[in-house]
């Protein structure tokens, strides 16, 4: 598994080195704005690149590669969830933490409301993906 997550790591700065950074962008400006819908689609754009990876396994024929390897099919699919995971709430936890900081610095609000979006966040970003894996 630690092996599958490497790899997984590994394409994802590579070849979504630029989806990540315009997700960033836009969880930067979202949180400093206070409008949650440019941290939700940051959430959902990174979260949704897992599945992103299942295709780019096919292209490069990753996938043939793993049938002769000693993993079964729930490892692999576990780690594709895991990565969809680890970026969700990344991205997530970065947006909220990002929020209340310019909340602090630039004149106050509502950190209950803060985290009240922030779970909406969670829940719709991890649902998106879900029904696409």
């Amino acid at each position: 598994m630690k092996g599958l997550l490497l790899k997984e790591w590994c394409v994802l700065k590579k070849y979504f080195r630029l989806t990540l950074t315009v997700c960033a962008v836009m969880l930067i400006c979202g949180a400093y704005t206070g409008n949650w819908l440019f941290i939700f689609t940051a959430v959902t754009v990174a979260g949704s690149s897992a599945t992103s990876l299942i295709s780019y396994d096919e292209r490069s024929r990753f996938s043939e590669y793993l049938k002769f390897m000693p993993l079964r099919a729930r490892t692999i699919v576990s780690a594709k969830y895991a990565v969809m995971l680890i970026l969700t709430l990344g991205f997530t936890l970065c947006g909220v933490c990002l929020r209340m900081i310019f909340m602090h610095f630039g004149g106050g609000g509502d950190y209950a409301e803060t985290v009240v979006y922030g779970t909406f966040v969670v829940c719709a970003g991890l649902v998106s993906p879900c029904l696409t894996m």
